[in-house]
Order: C-alpha cells, then structure tokens, then sequence
C-alpha cells in the first residue's frame, strides 16, 4: 500500500469504564476503512490481547473484561476476505 511508510499512529483519550464492544467500536469508528463486502475483518488487540473481532456489520467481543494500564496500546490486524 502506498501509506504504508507513513504513520498511522493515533492517540485516543476515552473512559475505561467501557464495555469491550463499546470502546472497540468507538476508536475503530472513524479510523479503519470501511471494505464493503462478507468475509472482511478486523482482530482487535489491546495490549497483545485480542479483545474482538470488526466486521463490517457488528463488532464481536472476545473477552468480558478489559484490564487497563496506565498507557494502552491498541492495534488492529486485517484479514481479507478470501474466495
């Protein structure tokens, strides 16, 4: 990809208190694409946990609880559809 030099880092302040589908949807919202079509998806993973899985649809939680830090790092891991 073209972008794949630049920085995607992105620094969020949001409230720990959130459910996992919650606060995934919140930072996932406005900063991944949006693949139109089935069998895309995103891992979640908080702090080298993965937290949910994104698909374009829904957002599917992979734990009940969250366990914060004092600095968190988030990332998500695409899986492309395959045919």
């Amino acid at each position: 990809m073209a972008d794949d030099c630049l920085s995607n880092d992105e620094i969020v302040n949001t409230y720990s208190f959130l459910e996992t589908h919650i606060l995934v949807n919140q930072v996932s919202r406005d900063y991944l694409p949006r693949v139109r079509g089935s069998g895309h998806k995103w891992d979640c993973v908080f702090n080298g946990v993965k937290i949910a899985t994104i698909t374009y649809n829904d957002v599917l939680p992979e734990v009940e609880k969250i366990d914060f830090e004092e600095e968190n790092v988030m990332h998500f891991v695409y899986h492309s559809a395959k045919f």
